[in-house]
């Protein structure tokens, strides 16, 4: 990360495209050179938020050509553990390590109604999961006084240039500005936390 203290009023919410330890994942950003990270990662195996560097700091993000990391400066960066797209072969699941021949659990698979991004089946955000990111949000948004969007919905899933453009506060996810990235998926539990975190700060 970058040692450099910013202003924030934005959020970015990812996943790892990982295993399960949020430790392992922060673990394995200090054997690379390059300063690509979040603040914090939340894991899969006991639900649980690590810092792995302080929010006033910033970190290379979300990789976006040609804004000199603008978006990555003034943001705060959350990874959930998950694989992410998985594909189905019979009755079974699988995500893309190994070649696409990492068995997920079935009880482990959120299905779309339709693709997103070309995939059906996610490997699903943990409740314990949801309920960290949502206390977490909250932790940011007070101290950061980020400000929160009236309201959300499936659109919010969607690529937005004119937040690239704009550089608009709030709280977004790495699809609203990168076409080529899948986090997040359209979790129907996760609209309902930024539903409730606009309720509660909106009011």
């Amino acid at each position: 990360y970058v040692k450099q203290k910013t202003d924030k009023d934005k959020i970015f919410i990812h996943f790892t495209a990982g295993r399960k330890s949020a430790a392992r994942t922060i673990g394995s950003w200090g054997n690379d050179e390059p300063k690509i990270a979040t603040a914090y990662v939340i894991g899969a195996d006991d639900g649980k938020a690590n810092e792995a560097f302080h929010p006033d700091y910033w970190g290379w993000h979300l990789g976006v050509k040609g804004t000199n990391g603008a978006l990555d400066k003034k943001s705060i960066g959350i990874e959930i553990c998950s694989f992410g797209p998985l594909k189905k072969v019979g009755d079974k699941y699988y995500a893309w390590p190994n070649d696409w021949k990492t068995e997920v659990s079935s009880d482990e698979v959120y299905e779309l109604d339709k693709p997103f991004k070309g995939y059906k089946y996610y490997q699903s955000y943990t409740d314990e999961q949801m309920n960290t990111l949502e206390q977490l949000l909250e932790y940011l948004i007070e101290n950061y006084n980020i400000p929160v969007q009236k309201s959300f919905d499936m659109s919010w899933f969607e690529f937005m240039p004119k937040l690239i453009t704009d550089k608009t506060p709030g709280l977004w996810t790495h699809v609203n500005c990168r076409k080529d990235k899948f986090d997040s998926y359209p979790d129907h539990r996760l609209l309902e936390v930024l539903n409730r975190l606009s309720n509660k700060y909106n009011s």
